[in-house]
């Protein structure tokens, strides 16, 4: 396959360890429980294995035993929640008329908070 051992050093800061670990999640748990024809069908379906499992279903300890693309959209949502919140308590703490302290008031046709009556337009 054409692949060659390491030439890096203990200690150094050039080594290139997670490329070392992938290597050896690839070959443990693909190359070697599979037989190729050929160079090509070997590079297809360990192309194909990346993409269509390695990268969107496996379950990485790195992302907390979660798969990456899971891992992904749950910091996305836990990134936008955490924005809003901050957006919110920002504007609150230095104008507390602010709309993020007063949701409904952010169309002039929703009845007041606490009350029954529409605003008047």
């Amino acid at each position: 396959m054409g692949v060659t051992q390491s030439i890096g050093r203990v200690g150094s800061c050039f080594d290139d360890a997670v490329s070392e670990a992938f290597n050896s999640v690839l070959k443990v748990e693909y190359v070697h429980r599979h037989t190729f024809a050929t160079r090509t069908e070997a590079r297809l379906r360990i192309a194909t294995w990346i993409t269509g499992f390695y990268n969107t279903h496996r379950l990485h300890n790195v992302c907390g035993y979660q798969s990456p693309i899971d891992y992904e959209q749950d910091h996305r949502a836990s990134s936008v929640l955490e924005l809003a919140a901050r957006k919110s308590a920002f504007c609150m703490m230095s104008d507390p008329g602010c709309q993020a302290s007063r949701p409904w008031a952010t169309h002039p046709r929703v009845p007041v908070q606490g009350s029954l009556s529409w605003p008047a337009a």
